[in-house]
């Protein structure tokens, strides 16, 4: 890993930061909510301290609750599942766990999952 170039102008806004007495939120996220709004001609935007964070927002801005089907990857870190298990989604622990054949991903996912007259979900 590669040491951070960090000048005098990155100096002043860390310390300027420091100073309001605002660490984790403040008038620096606003402004960063507020230009990336902007930038993206979007109507919202709201910065998160990680990843999970923003996929547990995205699930509740998508509607996804408890009973809805979701599906990750089996090789992940575990942040990717906790926002999934936090909404009490329904998950596979026929083994134990949370992880699908190929098989039974197409066979038989869920039986809570809707299926058309096929029988394809």
């Amino acid at each position: 890993m590669g040491a951070p170039l960090i000048c005098e102008e990155e100096e002043r806004e860390i310390l300027g930061s420091l100073r309001t007495g605002w660490l984790g939120t403040g008038l620096k996220v606003a402004q960063l909510e507020r230009e990336f709004r902007d930038y993206k001609g979007a109507q919202y935007a709201v910065a998160v301290n990680s990843c999970a964070a923003a996929l547990h927002l995205s699930m509740l801005a998508a509607g996804i609750g408890a009973g809805d089907e979701v599906i990750t990857t089996a090789l992940t870190f575990c942040a990717t599942v906790n926002p999934i298990i936090t909404r009490d989604q329904e998950h596979d622990d026929r083994r134990g766990g949370m992880i699908l054949t190929t098989e039974e991903k197409h066979a038989d996912r869920n039986p809570c999952s809707p299926r058309d007259e096929q029988g394809i979900q």
